[in-house]
């Protein structure tokens, strides 16, 4: 299985039914591990920047070293048709003025990203 957008990476995903209930997960592929172990030393560089740059904007005294196994997940639950969704999703912060609704049972959530381009053009931000 791959992604519409990325024909690089597949997907290999396990579907658990338990009481009613289906459970996915997602297990690394080959093409996954290969392309991490071949990665360049420029690669592991801008992914280091890129842990180090969520440090910086979501702390107040940042840490010497990133920490890239500090992940911080909210639950949403979705309705597709008939069937209702519960996913996760990964989030870097969240707003200094942030107040969780229980009426809306949400809360306001920040996700960072970094993006890398040789020259600004190529960064593609045109809508």
């Amino acid at each position: 299985m791959s992604s519409l957008f990325d024909v690089v990476y597949d997907w290999r995903i396990g579907i658990i039914r338990w009481h009613g209930c289906h459970f996915l997960t997602v297990f690394h592929t080959e093409t996954e591990l290969k392309i991490e172990t071949n990665q360049t030393p420029i690669d592991k560089r801008m992914q280091y920047w890129g842990h180090k740059f969520e440090d910086y904007l979501t702390t107040d005294k940042p840490p010497l070293m990133p920490s890239p196994k500090k992940i911080f997940s909210t639950m949403n639950r979705a309705a597709l048709g008939r069937h209702t969704l519960l996913y996760s999703s990964e989030i870097d912060a969240c707003t200094m003025n942030s107040v969780y609704d229980r009426e809306k049972q949400q809360g306001t959530y920040v996700e960072v990203k970094v993006a890398y381009a040789k020259h600004l053009l190529d960064l593609n931000t045109a809508s």
